[in-house]
C-alpha cells in the first residue's frame, strides 16, 4: 500500500480535474496547474451538480500505482465546490455526500469525491483498492465494484463525519 501526502494529494487532485476536463474538450492555456483546475472545472458548472451526480460520473483506469478514477461531468463542479468550501472551512457539500454513501447508485461517486475532499488526510491505494474500495478491471478495461462493499464505506464516512475537521 501507498500513502500520499498533501503534496502529492493536491497534485493528483489537479491531475484529476484536468485529465476529466481535457476528456471532456476542455482547453487548456499557459496557466498554473492550480488556475487550470478552477477554470476547467467552470465548464460544467450547474445549478443542480450534487442532485445529479452518479456512479457513472467515475472511470476507473488502472496505472503503475494502482487504480485511478476519472471523474466526469457533474462530479467534477461537485468537487471544485468542496475545495471551494474548504478553504471557506465549510463542509457542507461534504456532509451531503456523507448521506449518499447510502445510495447504491451513487455511493460509489460519494466515495471518491469524499476521498478527494481530504486535503489534509492520507489514503491507501494499490493494484486494486483505492481507499478501502475494491475495484477490478479485467482485461475488457470495464471496473467491476461489487457493491456489498457500501455498507462498511457507509460506516467508514460516518465516522470520519463525526471526527473533528480542520
Amino acid at each position: 500500500m501507498k500513502l500520499f501526502s498533501n503534496s502529492h494529494r493536491f497534485g493528483m487532485l489537479a491531475a484529476t480535474i484536468a485529465i476529466s476536463c481535457a476528456a471532456q474538450g476542455c482547453t487548456p492555456k499557459k496557466e498554473s496547474l492550480e488556475t487550470k483546475v478552477v477554470k476547467n472545472a467552470e465548464v460544467i458548472a450547474s445549478s443542480d451538480d450534487l442532485s445529479r451526480i452518479a456512479n457513472d460520473n467515475v472511470q476507473w483506469n488502472g496505472s503503475y500505482i494502482g487504480v485511478v478514477p476519472e471523474l466526469r461531468g457533474p462530479a467534477i463542479k461537485v468537487l471544485k465546490q468542496i475545495a471551494e468550501e474548504h478553504q471557506a472551512g465549510r463542509h457542507e457539500t461534504r456532509d451531503k455526500l456523507v448521506s449518499l454513501m447510502e445510495d447504491p447508485d451513487r455511493f460509489i461517486v460519494a466515495h471518491v469525491l469524499l476521498t478527494k475532499s481530504l486535503f489534509e488526510k492520507k489514503y491507501s491505494i494499490d493494484g486494486s483498492h483505492w481507499n478501502g474500495l475494491e475495484v477490478r478491471i479485467p482485461s475488457n478495461g470495464v471496473a467491476q465494484i461489487d457493491p456489498r462493499q457500501r455498507a462498511d464505506l457507509v460506516v467508514k464516512w460516518k465516522s470520519e463525519a463525526d471526527s473533528p475537521r480542520k
